[in-house]
């Protein structure tokens, strides 16, 4: 194993015309020199990282704080790593894993659950994208939709929103047929009706039962917040 240097911070403090420069021993920026991605408690999976380029990712990753998984499909081989990085006093994880394998991911990924846990959805930030892109475009339409009826040449609102909040979407759709139905039919749907399955996602969110029922499963806060935004884009095309 090759051996890494320390990486020398002062060079990043004391020269600010060379910020972008990466640290010489390292292949991941600096991390005084770049805005931090990860929380405490990320825990990055590295496959076939018993050697070569997968080796010194976990490395990388483990020096910048990161919980690391190493995994392998020879499991003398991943011991080896772990050995030799916490020969480094580093704190890593290891788990035997073959990507060409059903069952063994299958395995992994119940290891992996049962060790750190399954998805965890900040409530705070689900509330914080859906305020922003459906309760904060709805208040600023009705914020100006008294200033822009008189205009004699005309008004138009433009939202921008996301394939992602499509109801049919063939990766990413709204489970429930019932409601996804309401929202569909203009002569069910209502800003009523938005308001509530916004507000019903939510509560799910809170009560951590929002994978279970229906909703969109890639991106889903902010899937959910542009499904809203066309909803709300279709119920009030006759405002004006």
């Amino acid at each position: 194993m090759s051996t890494h240097n320390k990486c020398a911070h002062n060079v990043c403090n004391n020269a600010p015309t060379k910020i972008h420069i990466i640290c010489s021993s390292q292949t991941i920026p600096c991390m005084h020199c770049f805005l931090r991605w990860w929380a405490a408690e990320t825990v990055a999976v590295v496959t076939g990282s018993n050697r070569g380029i997968g080796y010194e990712i976990a490395w990388q990753l483990l020096m910048h704080g990161l919980t690391v998984v190493v995994t392998s499909r020879c499991i003398d081989g991943g011991r080896e790593a772990v050995r030799a990085l916490r020969e480094e006093g580093l704190v890593v994880g290891y788990h035997q894993l073959d990507v060409m394998n059903a069952e063994s991911v299958k395995a992994f990924t119940e290891w992996v659950a049962q060790n750190f846990g399954g998805p965890r959805y900040p409530v705070e930030f689900a509330e914080k994208v859906i305020e922003t892109n459906y309760f904060g475009t709805k208040r600023m339409i009705e914020a100006m939709i008294p200033l822009m009826k008189p205009s004699l040449a005309g008004a138009r609102i433009v939202n921008v929103s996301s394939r992602l909040g499509r109801l049919n979407g063939r990766r990413n759709r709204l489970g429930d047929p019932r409601l996804r139905e309401q929202l569909e039919r203009d002569d069910h749907l209502s800003e009523e009706l938005i308001d509530s399955t916004v507000e019903e996602f939510i509560k799910q969110v809170k009560d951590g039962n929002w994978t279970s029922n229906g909703w969109p499963q890639v991106f889903s806060d902010y899937s959910v917040s542009k499904l809203a935004v066309n909803a709300y884009t279709t119920d009030g095309k006759e405002a004006f």
